[in-house]
């Protein structure tokens, strides 16, 4: 099983609506992230939903030509999310520790020295991860075009979309 969680926020800044929130993804039984209650807005940190929608979607871009691609957080110096393609229809995520070069990108194909973090070989259907990023992306698309947020780049994300559809 596969689930997004996320929530946009009240912004911080007006140039920024729909940008803020929370963002979590689920594993079979493990999560990723943060998703906190409403009564916690305000209080807890924010990230860029917009930017992991964005992320999530070149995972699945280089998961095309690729059997293994990694993600790195942002928010840590040493913490990647695995994505591993068993086969045409099985899909493997782990979270793995390992450092990040002075060089390495958000993405990267290979990682040669880690080790596993929390979770890890959770398998589940690439069907449904597939289908989860997708239907979440046009949902979160749909949020920002009816607040009227084009002051981030809504028509980046909806290539991105449209590349899967």
């Amino acid at each position: 099983m596969f689930k997004i969680n996320y929530r946009i926020t009240k912004p911080a800044y007006e140039d920024f609506l729909g940008q803020e929130g929370f963002f979590q993804i689920v594993c079979n039984k493990h999560s990723y992230g943060d998703f906190y209650s409403k009564e916690l807005e305000g209080v807890m940190p924010t990230i860029s939903v917009y930017d992991c929608f964005e992320r999530y979607l070149r995972i699945l871009h280089k998961l095309e030509s690729s059997s293994c691609v990694y993600l790195s957080d942002v928010d840590s110096f040493n913490l990647w999310i695995k994505f591993k393609r068993i086969n045409e229809d099985v899909l493997e995520i782990s979270l793995v520790e390992s450092d990040k070069l002075d060089n390495s990108g958000d993405i990267e194909f290979e990682i040669l020295d880690f080790c596993y973090g929390e979770w890890y070989k959770e398998t589940i259907l690439y069907k449904q991860f597939k289908e989860e990023i997708i239907k979440c992306s046009i949902e979160y698309l749909n949020k920002l075009k009816e607040e009227g947020s084009e002051k981030i780049n809504i028509l980046n994300l909806d290539k991105k979309i449209k590349y899967f559809l």
